[in-house]
């Protein structure tokens, strides 16, 4: 039986990853391992942040950077307690998405990533992969994509998903996924 010790979750701050962090901390409570929650940001500067820390004064610190990662990682921290993980660590990272969540996952030597998955699969997607197929050519952790139920998300550019279901990995014991799936109500696919 297969038991994970340290999981991964890419948390991006938007409605959908809510769930995404509900089902790695369950996950974890489940199996009495550590979470590890990531959010990656990008240090971005425009015209338009100059306009807007002008008006914002003191609270501009707001738009960039690691400050709004940092508290998109408290409230996710929040909803892994209160789904009942234990051993919770934060994590913002600057970077791309993919290396991002592969530095994290092989620096600790993550079992399992937890990932959002917005909107349906496109041709392009089909062509060119999506963050679920990178993430599983690229590491030797199972990868759950968590699709999400009318999540937005920039990267989806505002479509939604109407289906809500749960790929899990095939080293996932039956015993957890069927309390996993039963928990969140979703079809297994």
């Amino acid at each position: 039986m297969h038991t994970y010790r340290t999981i991964v979750v890419d948390t991006d701050g938007f409605e959908g990853s809510d769930l995404t962090v509900a089902t790695a901390a369950s996950i974890a409570a489940v199996a009495n391992a550590r979470l590890i929650m990531v959010r990656i940001y990008s240090v971005r500067h425009s015209a338009d942040d100059d306009a807007l820390a002008d008006v914002l004064g003191r609270e501009a610190h707001l738009l960039r950077g690691i400050y709004p990662a940092e508290d998109t990682l408290r409230a996710a921290a929040d909803r892994a307690a209160a789904c009942g993980a234990i051993d919770i660590v934060g994590r913002a990272i600057e970077g791309e998405v993919t290396d991002a969540l592969l530095g994290v996952a092989n620096e600790t030597g993550a079992d399992l990533l937890v990932i959002p998955e917005y909107g349906r699969r496109s041709a392009l997607a089909r062509l060119l992969g999506t963050l679920p197929d990178e993430l599983g050519r690229r590491t030797r952790a199972a990868v759950i994509a968590v699709h999400q139920d009318n999540a937005e998300s920039p990267r989806n550019n505002g479509r939604t998903n109407s289906a809500r279901t749960l790929h899990t990995a095939p080293t996932m014991t039956t015993s957890l996924r069927s309390r996993l799936l039963a928990r969140f109500g979703v079809v297994p696919a």
